[in-house]
């Protein structure tokens, strides 16, 4: 059982895992911005260069494609997360039990555009390979890790006094 206050029980765990993936999710999306501003004066978008009319090379543009994935099961992610919460507290039943698997897609998927991307940075092989170790450690925690039990998520959320 956790021991942080607010944790002990299952609304309180689902409140801050709502939290820390709305963040999450506010994040990436940030982080996207912030890359499409950097390729916004160069005019290269989809793996491909509106400039010159040609295409990154493949493993770029699967990088490219991955992450875009990435980001809109995210956004549907993020989206049934909403509603299965309202509809939870309203009602008490348990719905959209897909939700915990499209996250561990999620995480797959994310992943894989992280290795993409180390494969064509032009750090040293050392530095690479301490990021695909890191990388592949968070993962196998990430989409091995057991879920709650079952009867944690059959819990109704309740109004605490």
């Amino acid at each position: 059982q956790p021991t942080w206050p607010g944790l002990q029980r299952p609304e309180g765990r689902r409140r801050a895992h709502g939290v820390i993936m709305a963040t999450a999710a506010l994040v990436m999306l940030l982080g996207y911005a912030c890359i499409f501003g950097a390729h916004l004066p160069a005019k290269k978008f989809l793996g491909y260069d509106f400039k010159t009319g040609t295409w990154a090379s493949f493993i770029r543009v699967a990088h490219v494609w991955v992450g875009y994935a990435t980001i809109a099961m995210t956004v549907v992610q993020a989206t049934v997360g909403i509603q299965k919460s309202r509809f939870l507290a309203l009602t008490g039943e348990k719905k959209y039990r897909f939700h915990g698997q499209l996250g561990k897609a999620i995480m797959l998927s994310s992943g894989v555009a992280v290795l993409l991307a180390i494969s064509f940075w032009g750090w040293s092989s050392p530095m690479k390979a301490a990021l695909v170790v890191l990388l592949s450690s968070a993962l196998s925690i990430g989409i091995a890790a057991p879920r709650a039990p079952a009867d944690a998520e059959a819990q109704p959320i309740k109004a605490e006094a």
